[in-house]
Formats: C-alpha cells, sequence, structure tokens
C-alpha cells in the first residue's frame, strides 16, 4: 500500500516537469494547425508531445489561447 502512494506522490510531481503541447500564438476558430504552431509547455496535464500527430492538420473548433494547453476536444 505504501509503495502505491509513493508512486502516486511521484508521479503527481513528475507531471510538474515534463511538458504538453500548446500554440505559440492565440489562434482562430478554423484554424488548421501546422507544426510550426506547437510548442511544448508546462505542466504535463494536456496533450503529451508524443501524440503530435494527433494534432497536426487538425482544426480547431474554438479560439484557442496561446497561455492554454491544447486539448483533444479544441480540436474537429
Amino acid at each position: 500500500k505504501n509503495k502505491l502512494i509513493k508512486d502516486q506522490k511521484i508521479e503527481k510531481i513528475s507531471r510538474l516537469f515534463k511538458k504538453s503541447l500548446s500554440t505559440n500564438r492565440d489562434l482562430p476558430k478554423g484554424y488548421i494547425l501546422k507544426k510550426k504552431d506547437i510548442v511544448l509547455k508546462k505542466p504535463s496535464i494536456g496533450i503529451p508531445p508524443e501524440k503530435i500527430h494527433k494534432v497536426i492538420g487538425k482544426k480547431l473548433n474554438k479560439k484557442v489561447f496561446s497561455k492554454n494547453l491544447l486539448k483533444l476536444k479544441d480540436l474537429k
């Protein structure tokens, strides 16, 4: 049981240091994402970098702000 609690704490802390996909500027609804639009930001609570293939070429279904992490629900 103690190992499980320790593993959960480690995972929670590690999320702070890993990164997620975001955009380098505010983008309008309907914009089709390109690789040049994507940046990595902390923490790791959004789309992980290894899933970038699920983002490139997708259309935004709402305006996104560069200060926010991308979410799959932001994409069509």
